[in-house]
């Protein structure tokens, strides 16, 4: 025991004991002290953590707003693609109804038979968004297109409008690509356009 009823020196067994135990409750205290703050900082980084996850969670939502505006705005150029040849064909109509042009009725036939065609292919890309984020080993398989008529059809298509530009093709008429013709007639429009 550390009491005692006359004064006298601890011995060297006891000075040994007290220190031992001031060292053990130093030890407690700073323990003690040390899991406050690691309890602190823990509910600091689990604030952090959900404060993230919030941010992480509005990015991802700002992220697929941005995707749909693209994907928007791709739509919206795939449309007007079709749509720059009928309003060709409706503008060549009227020009030639207006001039009373004695060949009216095989213009009002061409132009007739394009508009449906780009009625049938603003149909097809309706139809091309509805499998939109398919493979790429799902597409259709590219063909053999022979490029003459094809570039012949997109020049018609722009020769229909208001522009005065005078186009000449000037190439083989067999030569072939590998590609699928209605992704190359679109290409080919966006160029000319």
């Amino acid at each position: 025991t550390l009491t005692r009823i006359a004064p006298r020196p601890f011995s060297d067994k006891q000075i040994e004991l007290v220190t031992t135990f001031a060292d053990q409750a130093a030890i407690a205290i700073e323990n003690s002290r040390l899991f406050e703050q690691v309890q602190e900082r823990t509910k600091e980084l689990s604030q952090s953590l959900d404060e993230l996850r919030t941010a992480q969670d509005r990015l991802v939502q700002t992220e697929k707003l941005a995707s749909l505006g693209q994907l928007t705005a791709g739509i919206a150029h795939e449309i007007k693609n079709p749509l720059t040849p009928i309003r060709l064909g409706v503008q060549h109509l009227r020009r030639a109804h207006a001039d009373a042009r004695p060949d009216f009725p095989q213009i009002l036939d061409r132009n007739v038979e394009r508009i449906l065609g780009e009625i049938d292919r603003l149909d097809h890309i309706a139809r091309s968004f509805s499998k939109f984020g398919m493979r790429p080993e799902d597409a259709p398989p590219t063909e053999s297109v022979t490029l003459a008529p094809l570039l012949r059809d997109v020049i018609d298509l722009e020769e229909m409008g208001e522009g005065g530009v005078e186009w000449r093709l000037d190439m083989p008429g067999d030569l072939v690509a590998r590609a699928r013709a209605e992704e190359l007639r679109e290409v080919l429009l966006n160029i000319l356009e």
